[in-house]
Parts: structure tokens; sequence; C-alpha cells
């Protein structure tokens, strides 16, 4: 069986932690970078969290050291060198109380297995579960995608069986795209939240998910 995911620690220390539990979300807003410099990173996370997300100076740091870490560590892990890295803020909302469950596809042309890290800064983690029927889902989850309809969301929940990975506050998760990804959903946003992902490759592959 193929893996489906790994944990992998953030290396957050203690003084981060202390930020985090305290970090007041103000709004719902969204940032993305698509880039090859830590640094330019580091900055356009920073000026985000500090300008767009009204945190703290000392809050906008911490994520943003917690988040570029992370980035440096995935280039050293898989002998990569670009990066598209998302967040999301969220207030909480109920758009997600029925569950998208879906697999990611391809984000790029690759001869290695695509992956992507998902990490829960603040709030609930990422959800994962396993199909009940593979051929049932993917047909549901390509009528999904077409409509939007969310009766579809419902009967895709029937099709699956949620696992529960053990996910500390200090750990992210790397999942898989493309043939036979890993199955996840983002969890009920009753509380508000602090999300980041991160998937990395050659300068080329990730420019290409552009187009």
């Amino acid at each position: 069986m193929l893996e489906l995911f790994s944990v992998v620690d953030l290396r957050i220390h203690s003084n981060q932690l202390r930020i985090l539990r305290n970090l007041q979300i103000r709004k719902h807003c969204n940032f993305e970078y698509n880039g090859s410099s830590i640094e330019e990173l580091h900055t356009r996370i920073y000026d985000f969290l500090v300008t767009e997300a009204r945190l703290s100076d000392e809050e906008a740091i911490a994520v943003a050291v917690i988040v570029c870490n992370t980035n440096a560590f995935l280039w050293e892990k898989f002998n990569t060198n670009t990066s598209w890295v998302t967040m999301r803020l969220s207030l909480p909302h109920s758009h997600y109380d029925i569950p998208r469950w879906h697999a990611d596809g391809e984000y790029f042309k690759s001869t290695e297995r695509l992956h992507k890290l998902v990490g829960t800064l603040v709030g609930a983690k990422t959800r994962f579960a396993l199909a009940i029927d593979n051929g049932k889902f993917d047909a549901l989850q390509a009528q999904y995608d077409l409509t939007g309809d969310s009766n579809i969301l419902i009967q895709m929940a029937d099709l699956v069986k949620e696992i529960f990975p053990t996910v500390d506050e200090s750990q992210a998760v790397i999942f898989f795209a493309g043939e036979n990804g890993t199955i996840h959903a983002e969890p009920p946003v009753h509380d508000p939240r602090l999300f980041f992902s991160i998937v990395t490759g050659q300068e080329e592959e990730i420019s290409s998910m552009q187009t």
C-alpha cells in the first residue's frame, strides 16, 4: 500500500509556541508566494501579516520564521529549489461544515511522486480519510469539480472512512497528490485558524502551476 502521508516536526521552540497560543486573528485574508528565495519569502510573509492581517511584529516574525524554516527543510528533503506557498487566516465560518473530501490532482508533470505540506499554526488541523470505494469516490469528485454541487459532498462523505493521524501543535503533515493522492478535507472552522501549505519542485515545475 502506498504511503498516504507523513508527520514532520516543525521545530517550533517554546517562545514561538507561546506566541502562537496567544495569537489573535483579526480578519479573513489569504497569502500566496511563488519563488526561489527564502529571504524574499520571509519579507513577503512578514509584510502581509503586519499590513494585511494586522498581526503584531512579534507574531509576524514568529510565523514567517516557522514557514521559512519549513520551506528550507522541504527543499533539502526533496532536493527542490522553488515553492508555491499559501497561507489562510480565517475567522469562524460554516463553509466547511459539510466536509470537502478530495484528493489533489497533479500540480505539475513530474517523474517523482507529488507532495504538499500542510500545517496549522492556530486552530483545527486538516482532516484525512480513506476511500471505501475509490471508483465511486473519484467519479463523484469529478462531478463536484464540474458543478460545485454541495449535495455531491454529502454523497462523498459516505464513501470515506476518516483516519486520525497524531499531529501535535508543533507538527505538520506531508501528503501526496496526483495518482493515488491522499484524500483530505478542510476542518470545520468554528474557531480562528491560521493554515499554510507548501508545494515544492524545480523552478520550471512550480512556474507551470500558474498556467
